[in-house]
């Protein structure tokens, strides 16, 4: 490693340069050759999307329901077409190797090990590291198979890891004077409050955040707000929603963050009338409820600035208090609450 200094509009600036490897050198260069490829694929999936043929027109109703088309284009949303062989064409004549799309996760082998297109009928939006470059996707299907999986992630791979990345940060990073950053569940939702000048919004794309996605936020804010999700417990204290930011909010202030939490309320679904014998079998009363609640996160309530400031604002220990002690059945649940609370 060596450095030296100059001299830019008056201000000293010091340069470091640090003596590379052949191995390192050979692994930049890889890392770097997979970025490329990955440009040339976001072409595909972005260019997919707008074209002009009855699947895609499909795909777009579909994206553009969900939000504003300024919003998809600068998120470089696409689509990856049911018909895989179309995207392992273009990859041939784009000279995209074979290798680096095993590596990428984009291609899988079938049972006679043959190669088939890991993406297929599925609404493509772009992770995204802080330099803007994308690294991932994460796929949502809009297709008629039931047992397909709504959402994958790409795999693990040299410029990808789940555990390292937020969703959002190309953004938020360039964001100035805000007051804090908004934690969401998911990337929907980090798309939704960018669509109403939200950009300071971020989100782990897997239940539990790590060391390493906290220190890549504190390089830019000393301040984070959870919106979770409200999901209904079934049967349990909490939902997965309320379960995760009672743990990554309690990680977060042992990182030296402070910590608040925008509660959504939950949705309402009408009970069917098959629910209600169910519920009322000796025949349904006057008075008997007719709605349940049901899962809301910030992609389906958010569509303003307003429903955002509408959401009461709490300290996230003031916040976890109160959820504790509301499901304290004893004097010993109490105190264990308590000692959560204090420690």
């Amino acid at each position: 490693m060596f450095g030296f200094s100059t001299k830019r509009h008056g201000i000293e600036v010091e340069y470091v340069e640090e003596e590379r490897s052949e191995e390192e050198t050979a692994e930049a260069r890889h890392k770097e050759s997979l970025l490329i490829a990955l440009e040339y694929i976001q072409k595909f999936f972005f260019d997919s999307l707008r074209q002009d043929t009855p699947e895609s027109r499909r795909a777009r109703d579909y994206v553009y329901s969900r939000w504003p088309e300024e919003t998809c284009a600068i998120a470089g949303i696409g689509y990856a077409p049911k018909d895989g062989s179309l995207f392992m064409d273009y990859c041939r004549r784009a000279a995209i190797s074979e290798d680096a799309l095993f590596e990428l996760g984009f291609l899988k082998r079938n049972e006679d090990g043959g190669a088939y297109a890991m993406f297929r009928q599925r609404i493509m939006i772009p992770v995204r590291d802080r330099w803007g470059r994308v690294t991932a996707y994460t796929a949502r299907y809009i297709g008629t198979n039931r047992k397909a999986p709504k959402y994958i992630n790409s795999a693990t791979s040299p410029i990808y890891s789940k555990g390292e990345t937020l969703f959002g940060i190309d953004r938020a990073s360039r964001v100035r004077g805000a007051d804090y950053f908004i934690v969401v569940e998911g990337a929907p939702d980090v798309l939704r409050m960018q669509s109403v000048g939200y950009d300071n919004t971020v989100a782990a794309l897997d239940t539990a955040w790590t060391d390493s996605q906290f220190t890549l936020l504190k390089k830019f804010t000393s301040s984070i707000c959870f919106i979770p999700d409200s999901d209904v417990a079934d049967g349990n204290s909490f939902g997965p929603g309320f379960k995760a930011v009672m743990a990554n909010g309690a990680a977060a202030i042992r990182k030296g963050f402070h910590v608040t939490v925008r509660e959504l309320p939950f949705a309402k679904s009408p009970i069917s009338e098959e629910e209600l014998h169910a519920l009322y079998p000796g025949g349904i009363p006057d008075d008997a409820v007719r709605e349940k609640p049901v899962k809301n996160d910030a992609d389906s309530y958010i569509h303003s600035k307003e429903d955002f400031s509408s959401l009461e604002e709490k300290h996230f220990i003031v916040w976890l208090a109160q959820k504790r002690f509301l499901v304290a059945d004893s004097l010993v649940e109490e105190s264990k609450c308590v000692s959560e609370v204090a420690d």
